[in-house]
């Protein structure tokens, strides 16, 4: 069919996006109970980002948020009409909403962004997993930090040493997170 190198998808309102880094695109397939039998279609028009590098994508409604792998980020709002243009934003600059703090553009140049998660309403947000110190980002959907979820431990239950490998979170507001075979599950705060 054509494939360079899919390395990513990820499914939204009924829709599956595949990102193919070998041919530098990414496809949409609509689809409705979970069957893609339409023709694709690309995501982007003219100007497509990079996309070789993507460690993570996740998509809500018509933004497409692509996590680089060295923690930057790409932000893409889809075409509304047919006769629009998908428009880019890269990098899409961090900031931080926090009372007190700087609302300027931050890096974070001691994380490792590994994985992307949006949420929906009634509080939809992007969470980014971050394996060197073993914590979840919560942003805004315009990238403005949130908070800093770090798990604490209780009693007998010591977290692995080794970095996170995945997270989600569930419809009911519960993280889970993987250590290799290990499961660890929490409340959102």
């Amino acid at each position: 069919n054509g494939w360079g190198q899919i390395t990513r998808f990820t499914i939204d309102q009924g829709i599956l996006y595949v990102l193919d880094a070998g041919n530098n695109a990414v496809w949409l397939y609509p689809g409705v109970n979970y069957r893609f039998s339409e023709a694709p279609r690309l995501f982007f028009d003219n100007e497509v980002p990079l996309l070789t590098d993507i460690a993570d994508l996740a998509i809500n409604g018509e933004d497409l948020y692509l996590l680089h792998q060295d923690g930057k980020m790409t932000m893409c709002v889809f075409r509304a009409f047919s006769l629009g243009q998908t428009k880019c934003t890269d990098p899409a600059p961090y900031g931080d909403a926090r009372a007190g703090r700087e609302s300027e553009p931050i890096t974070f140049s001691d994380a490792q962004f590994a994985q992307l998660v949006t949420t929906q309403p009634p509080d939809p947000s992007l969470f980014i997993l971050d394996t060197a110190s073993t914590a979840i980002y919560h942003f805004s959907l315009r990238l403005n930090l949130q908070r800093v979820l770090r798990p604490q431990t209780i009693g007998e239950y010591e977290l692995p040493t080794q970095p996170p490998t995945a997270f989600t979170i569930t419809s009911g507001h519960v993280v889970l997170v993987a250590f290799g075979d290990k499961i660890y599950y929490a409340p959102m705060p």
